[in-house]
């Protein structure tokens, strides 16, 4: 039975999630290592954005420090929450909306991994036995984990000490960042496998690009003469349709030209629109 995921394997998975919901929940199962209840059993008050922190509760209460990837993660995720008159932190994406069941995790991480090309079935247990080990391969004491585990049998933590100690274990890909936390909250930080999703470049240019405003006169001479010969009149003018190019440049365009020949401002003669 396979005791815990790999690097590559962490990525595999984040890497196939295409929503922020999943995303949130997988990420916290990896950087947290609460149970699969707990998970589900979150509301939206039981995370502090401001603070980093999570507070799990019922019998094992804790409140476990956020790293700032697992911060973000939930913090996109609760922008595009939809508004609910349940306060559970994971909601349905289907019918009407209620509190994500364990039952659909499970689903979700499962089909997650067989999506990724992992071998093992993925459980919020593997998950958990991810960030146990990571966690001891970086140094923390069997004290500290059992504070952010919730577990205090002795036995079961230290067979997980054994297999950081002695397993082929991959260290753990860290991510740099300023601390100024505590030992624990820069321990955690060092467990979360990957850096957060980036934005994608829109061009691999490395110049700000600006528009000229003669560009786009090209073929469309007829239409930047109808538009400044109305404007000129103090008609307004609603551009609509399409041009064939962006109709914001026709507008810098115009607004361009009619300043070079001085003609009174847009503003005092004509307005333009876009629609």
């Amino acid at each position: 039975m396979q005791q815990k995921l790999s690097n590559q394997e962490i990525k595999a998975l984040l890497k196939v999630l295409d929503n922020t919901r999943d995303y949130a929940i997988i990420t916290i199962l990896l950087t947290t290592g609460i149970w699969l209840q707990e998970l589900c059993a979150l509301n939206t008050d039981d995370i502090n954005i401001e603070k980093s922190t999570l507070s799990v509760q019922g019998s094992k209460a804790r409140t476990i420090p956020l790293n700032p990837q697992t911060k973000d993660a939930i913090a996109r995720w609760l922008n595009d929450r939809p508004t609910a008159t349940s306060g559970a932190l994971f909601l349905t994406n289907r019918g009407v909306l209620k509190e994500l069941s364990t039952r659909s995790v499970d689903h979700l991480l499962r089909s997650s991994g067989e999506k990724a090309g992992i071998p093992s079935a993925v459980t919020s247990h593997l998950l958990r036995n991810t960030y146990t080990i990571n966690l001891f391969s970086d140094g923390a004491t069997i004290k500290q984990v059992s504070d952010l585990l919730g577990i205090t049998d002795y036995y079961t933590l230290s067979k997980y000490q054994k297999l950081a100690e002695t397993g082929n274990n991959e260290h753990p890909l860290t991510v740099s960042t300023l601390e100024t936390r505590t030992d624990i909250s820069k321990l955690i930080s060092k467990v979360f496998p990957v850096n957060p999703k980036q934005a994608k470049k829109l061009s691999s240019l490395k110049v700000e690009l600006r528009p000229d405003p003669a560009e786009v006169i090209f073929g469309r001479e007829h239409i930047i003469k109808d538009i400044k010969a109305m404007l000129n009149k103090g008609q307004s003018v609603l551009l609509i349709g399409k041009f064939g190019v962006g109709k914001t440049h026709i507008l810098k365009n115009i607004a361009s030209t009619i300043q070079k020949e001085k003609v009174p401002s847009l503003s005092k003669r004509g307005r333009a629109a876009l629609r």
